[in-house]
């Protein structure tokens, strides 16, 4: 009889132990759950580099000398070359707690926008040779060629070159990462003289 009772005292004891450590086990399962949320893309940015640090920006301004011709990809060069503005993807294959985030410089991928020509209704922006229904997904868009090179509008950059010293130009610049995500940031031409 004692031995039954000793035996009994035993399996109670166990099973509050299973209990405990079954508790403990689902706590950490939970705590474990929050420190891992679902992979969301976080969007490229781009920033302006003093010393070691990234200053987030909204605007850039780029200085353009009356009579010199121009091109949007001399704004590009300025801005990465002399002004330090760059476009980066943070690196979001891992975890990094208490540390500066890994990132990789993606400001050959900047664009400005508002120097290309817009796929407009009318055209035939997926060049089957005809305009049709299959076209509208892409007007708004900016216009490429069938290789899929974007068009710029001359009309835009002959613009720039007429503007008297003082004028302003106002443009957007955008950057997209290999997963679609896209930054922009908008910027302004003055006209200065030499």
């Amino acid at each position: 009889m004692v031995l039954a009772e000793v035996e009994l005292k035993v399996k109670r004891g166990v099973i509050k132990m299973k209990r405990i450590i079954m508790s403990l086990l689902a706590i950490i399962l939970a705590f474990s759950m929050m420190a891992c949320p679902s992979k969301v893309n976080r969007p490229p940015k781009i920033v302006k580099i003093e010393g070691d640090q990234m200053i987030d920006i909204n605007m850039v301004i780029y200085n353009h000398v009356r009579g010199d011709d121009f091109h949007p990809d001399d704004i590009i060069e300025d801005l990465v070359n002399n002004q330090n503005i760059m476009a980066v993807d943070y690196n979001q294959s891992g975890v990094s707690l208490g540390r500066s985030n890994k990132f990789y410089n993606i400001s050959n991928r900047l664009i400005i926008t508002s120097f290309y020509e817009i796929w407009v209704e009318g055209d035939d922006a997926n060049f089957d040779g005809e305009i049709n229904e299959a076209d509208e997904e892409f007007y708004g868009d900016i216009k490429t060629d069938e290789d899929g090179n974007y068009i710029y509008d001359d009309m835009k950059i002959f613009l720039v070159q007429i503007l008297g010293v003082g004028q302003e130009l106002e443009f957007t610049m955008m950057v997209s990462d290999d997963d679609g995500a896209t930054a922009q940031i908008s910027g302004k031409i003055v006209i200065v003289e030499e």
